[in-house]
């Protein structure tokens, strides 16, 4: 084992700073678009089977993903 440096110190820092600010991010979602990210990416689910448990069309998840990912996209831009 290698003893902690300051480099190692700052790259901690610097994950712990993106999840946070990912984590504000994706709180800044509707409920509605955090759902969509949770079953397409957390669970892998497909669009049909997100569209089916959401009761809404293929078409209406994907436009949910593609503006909800745009969103958090923007947002790590900004910061």
């Amino acid at each position: 084992m290698h003893p902690v440096t300051t480099e190692d110190h700052i790259t901690a820092l610097a994950a712990l700073r993106a999840r946070r600010t990912i984590g504000e991010l994706v709180a800044s979602l509707s409920d509605r678009q955090r759902t969509i990210l949770d079953l397409r990416l957390r669970r892998g689910l497909s669009t049909q089977e997100t569209a089916d448990i959401m009761g809404t069309t293929v078409a209406a998840v994907l436009l949910g993903q593609h503006r909800a990912l745009a969103r958090l996209r923007a947002g790590l831009r900004s910061t």
